[in-house]
C-alpha cells in the first residue's frame, strides 16, 4: 500500500485525528505530509480561489508517480472541504516537532512553492504563511527572511538565498554556501524522518543554491584554494 493509499484510508477519520494517530506513533513522516496535505489545501483557497497551478505545485513537492495521481487529488479535495480551521492543523504540527525546526522549515518551503505557484503571492496567502510561521515559532522579522529565501514569485538574489550580507567576504559565502548544501541534502532530509517524495522540492531549492553560489563566484575574486 502506498503512502498516498494509506493516509486516504486513514483520513477516514478526519485529518485533526491521523494528526493525532501520527503523534502518538511519532510517525514524523506521515505527521509531515498529512501536515502539507491539509495546510497546502487551506493555502491554496487563501485568496478565494484555487488553481490548477497550485495542485500541479502540491504534486511537485511530492514528486507524486502518475498512478498515484487521482489518489492525490482526492486527498488535496478532501482537505479543501474540510469544515475544520488551518490553526488546528498548525497547532497539532507544531507540537511533533522543536519550534523552527528544519522540518518546519521544510514546511514552509513546501507552503511557499505552493503559493508560488500562480506566478505571484498574494496578500492573503501571505498573511496565511505568516500566521503559520507564527505558530511554528517564528517571529515577524524571521518570517520574512524565510519569505525572501523561498518566494519563488521573486527574483532570485544570490544573497538572499545564502542568506548572507551584501558586503559579506568569500570566506562567509563560501561557508554559508556549505552549510546550505549539507542542510538540502538528500541524506539531511532522510535523517529527519521526512518522506522520500519530499525530494523533489529539496532537489530545486539545492540547484537555487548552487546557481546563486555560481553567480556570486562571477562578482568575486576567488581564492583559488577556496574555490569550492
Amino acid at each position: 500500500m502506498t503512502l498516498w493509499q494509506r493516509i486516504l484510508r486513514a483520513l477516514e477519520i478526519g485529518f485533526e485525528a491521523v494528526l493525532g494517530r501520527a503523534r502518538e506513533r511519532g510517525d514524523k513522516s506521515e505527521a509531515f505530509t498529512i501536515g502539507v496535505i491539509a495546510l497546502g489545501a487551506k493555502l491554496s483557497k487563501a485568496d478565494g480561489q484555487v488553481t490548477r497551478d497550485e495542485v500541479r505545485a502540491f504534486r511537485e513537492v511530492f514528486h507524486v508517480p502518475e498512478d498515484q495521481h487521482e489518489n492525490v487529488g482526492m486527498l488535496f479535495n478532501l482537505a479543501r472541504q474540510d469544515v475544520a480551521g488551518f490553526d488546528g492543523y498548525a497547532r497539532r504540527i507544531a507540537r511533533l516537532f522543536e519550534p523552527r525546526s528544519p522540518e518546519l522549515e521544510r514546511l514552509m518551503a513546501c507552503l511557499f512553492h505552493i503559493a508560488s505557484a500562480d506566478g505571484e503571492v498574494s496578500t492573503p496567502e501571505l498573511d496565511f504563511l505568516g500566521h503559520v510561521a507564527e505558530l511554528f515559532g517564528w517571529s515577524a522579522a524571521e518570517f520574512e527572511r524565510l519569505a525572501l529565501i523561498y518566494r519563488q514569485d521573486l527574483d532570485d538574489d544570490p544573497f538572499i538565498i545564502l542568506g548572507v550580507d551584501r558586503d559579506a567576504d568569500w570566506e562567509t559565502i563560501r561557508k554559508a554556501h556549505r552549510s546550505l548544501v549539507r542542510e538540502h541534502h538528500p541524506d539531511q532530509l532522510a535523517s529527519l524522518g521526512l518522506p522520500d517524495e519530499l525530494m523533489a522540492l529539496a532537489d530545486k531549492q539545492l540547484a537555487r543554491i548552487n546557481a546563486a553560489f555560481s553567480r556570486l563566484k562571477e562578482l568575486y575574486t576567488v581564492p583559488r584554494l577556496t574555490e569550492d
